[in-house]
């Protein structure tokens, strides 16, 4: 004899723009949808915006090292070292509670 059962169905979306992102949610939802997670934002083209993130980071710290140096009353030298570190921090979940508290 069957007492209960539960049936799963998984479904991933890809959504490229970001403003369709609450009409396609109320559309699943008046679909029956009453479960969601695991959202994550991703790039397309990860690599172009590392290099860019790259060029900027440099661009950054040469500027800071000029204003260091310069407050400390030497000449900017040449670069001796650089160092990159691939740490891709995935994004933090959001408590819906902290939502309700705010």
């Amino acid at each position: 004899e069957l007492v209960a059962y539960q049936v799963t169905n998984t479904l991933s979306v890809r959504v490229r723009d970001v403003d369709k992102t609450g009409e396609i949610l109320d559309k699943a939802v008046s679909l029956g949808v009453n479960q969601g997670g695991g959202i994550a934002f991703t790039n397309d083209n990860p690599a172009a915006t590392v290099t860019e993130a790259r060029k900027k980071a440099v661009a950054d710290a040469t500027a800071k090292a000029r204003t260091l140096a310069e407050a400390a009353g030497v000449s900017l030298g040449r670069v001796l070292e650089i160092t990159d570190q691939n740490i891709r921090p995935a994004p933090m979940p959001i408590n819906a509670k902290a939502f309700d508290a705010a």
